[in-house]
């Protein structure tokens, strides 16, 4: 048996969360140890945010060239085909570009790394492997999430497909069903649709992509609908299919029923914490299954444990994930707990077009005042023929104060951080007005959303120019 080690941190998770932690905790102290059971590289890089991108990217750009093609302006684009084995061979080749530095910022820590199984057998003891035990001042647990696949699922598992081992297949099936429309749901369907394969989505909510404006939740489901079916509200049941395709399942809903090659689920994911065996360190799970921490220290109550990344689902963002390793890291190693103010929220769903939401929800607020613009006939949407979508900014109504925003919109990821920015520097709509719009850029369908915001609001001694009064 290994001799133990005394150290003044362990963190269990070599992915974002972890790493950011590793970093930020260094500033003070390098008697740090990092373990990770792998497989190692971060979930970004190797099957989240990194490869899904790649092949939205394909996706759009296989899109463009058939919509040259039959404008009449790309005339041999009858003569190439899709080869979507080589397409996924593509993917692996970039995605491992990013997978590369992430491991190197993980085998950095040299000695101080263990790729390994960390289980707690005390509330500060760590054992590794079932050998190697560390006795730590603090602990944090940073060991990331898995997709769900419902129990009921597992006899079809061959054919059911998430993110985990989507982007290791070496060709794409021709008919696919996307249980889950959240925006991972929605971004791997519609590229798959793009990409000529036969797609059906699915979500037991009525809601789509994280959206709680109805308004932007209608359009986005009439935009969306042209690039494949979207049944919203229908519980699915899988099953074999009995009619002589051993290789396809059946999607049994309501009444209906439809043979599939293979089932994307995308049904959300769930922390990874069930190796850890957390009732050694007295840790508990809420009603949730889940653990709780303060996401302003990232500590456990009357704990020596943090948190960080997607362990704690609130967050399920890299930049988020990020900053909780930052926190975590920060007070890990210094006498007690720091709090931080939290980023304004923000997520994005890389369809096209894009579908997102800042600050506040409508339904989180009272009273808002609403500004619209509609991309149907805006000029920048119209050139990139993406003329399609809806942007809808809350503010307040005595103030003008940019509170929230959601939107179905082209460049809608750009949009949205400008609105971020905004909201954190407590920005008003006259403010954000004074702000120069260049010609022809999507930004003017911000400003005509915010103009329309202007005239719904109470006017307070300002001009009704956008610009201000010179002093």
């Amino acid at each position: 048996m290994p001799k133990p080690k005394h150290v003044d941190l362990v963190i269990i998770g070599a992915g974002t969360a972890g790493l950011t932690a590793a970093k930020e905790a260094e500033k003070i102290t390098s008697n740090i140890i990092l373990i990770d059971r792998g497989p190692l590289g971060t979930t970004c890089s190797r099957v989240g945010c990194m490869p899904s991108k790649i092949l939205l990217q394909i996706a759009h750009d296989y899109r463009r060239v058939k919509s040259l093609a039959a404008s009449g302006i790309w005339r041999d684009g009858d003569k190439g085909r899709l080869d979507r084995r080589h397409l996924m061979l593509k993917l692996r080749e970039k995605r491992d570009h990013f997978v590369k530095y992430a491991l190197e910022d993980t085998l950095a820590f040299g000695d101080r790394f263990i790729q390994g199984e960390a289980q707690f057998i005390g509330p500060s003891q760590i054992r590794i492997d079932g050998k190697l035990e560390i006795t730590a001042q603090k602990i944090i647990i940073a060991t990331g999430s898995s997709p769900v696949v419902p129990k009921e699922w597992q006899s079809y598992k061959s054919r059911i497909v998430t993110t985990d081992d989507l982007f290791e297949m070496e060709d794409l099936p021709e008919k696919w069903g996307v249980i889950g429309l959240g925006p991972l749901g929605l971004e791997i369907g519609q590229a798959l649709a793009w990409l000529d394969c036969d797609v059906s989505g699915f979500d037991k909510r009525e809601q789509l992509g994280g959206i709680r404006d109805t308004a932007v939740q209608t359009k986005a489901l009439e935009g969306l609908r042209r690039d494949f079916p979207i049944m919203l509200g229908v519980d699915v049941s899988i099953e074999k299919d009995h009619g002589g395709n051993n290789k396809a399942l059946c999607l049994k809903y309501g009444s209906q029923v439809q043979k599939v090659d293979r089932v994307l689920a995308a049904l959300g994911r769930k922390a990874n914490l069930e190796h850890l065996n957390l009732e050694a360190a007295g840790l508990m799970l809420d009603a949730k299954g889940k653990l709780s921490c303060d996401p302003s220290t990232m500590a456990i109550k009357d704990t020596q444990v943090y948190l960080a990344g997607d362990v704690d689902a609130e967050r399920a963002v890299l930049h988020e994930g990020a900053d909780d390793g930052r926190i975590a890291g920060y007070n890990s190693v210094r006498p007690g707990d720091t709090s931080f103010q939290r980023r304004v929220s923000l997520r994005i769903c890389f369809t096209t077009p894009n579908i997102g939401s800042v600050g506040q929800s409508l339904n989180e607020l009272s009273a808002p005042v609403v500004g619209e613009a509609k991309f149907d006939n805006q000029g920048r949407s119209y050139i990139m023929e993406e003329n399609f979508g809806l942007l809808r900014i809350y503010a307040q109504q005595t103030t003008g104060l940019i509170l929230g925003a959601e939107f179905i919109m082209p460049s809608g990821e750009h949009i949205g951080h400008i609105l971020a920015a905004a909201i954190e520097q407590k920005a008003t709509v006259h403010e954000l007005l004074r702000v120069p719009f260049y010609h022809p850029t999507i930004e003017e369908g911000l400003r005509t959303a915010l103009r329309d915001l202007k005239k719904k609001l109470k006017p307070t001694g300002t001009s009704t120019l956008d610009l201000a009064i010179k002093a």
